[in-house]
């Protein structure tokens, strides 16, 4: 499913500290996800998806705090059971969100990646 191929390049994009790349994936996913909301509007797959992506977003833009985020991705844990990720790859994405944010001082369209001194 796209979900999932979107999920994963989003996840390592932002583990590589490449938060360009992951929000180009974002927007780009985010199109499609509504595109397929509108044009299937019985597959509430689509809509939920929509809102995941606008989760991941907004945490990474600063917006919502670590809270927030944990509360409304937990919302939506049918989601990642129906896409195959499980409730461990919920919680697994909300680790990395954390971490990254914390990590490379996430607020975009500003990060370092380089705060580590890992490259």
């Amino acid at each position: 499913m796209r979900e999932n191929v979107d999920l994963e390049i989003i996840k390592s994009a932002i583990l590589f500290g490449d938060i360009d790349d992951a929000m180009a994936r974002i927007r780009s996913a985010t199109a499609w996800a509504q595109m397929m909301a509108r044009d299937h509007p019985e597959r509430l797959r689509h809509v939920r998806y929509l809102e995941a992506l606008t989760i991941v977003r907004e945490f990474l833009e600063g917006k919502i705090g670590v809270e927030d985020m944990r509360q409304r991705m937990l919302g939506l844990g049918d989601l990642f059971e129906e896409i195959g990720e499980g409730k461990d790859g919920l919680q697994y994405l909300t680790y990395i969100l954390e971490f990254v944010r914390d990590r490379y001082n996430v607020r975009y369209p500003r990060y370092d990646m380089k705060r580590c001194d890992d490259l």
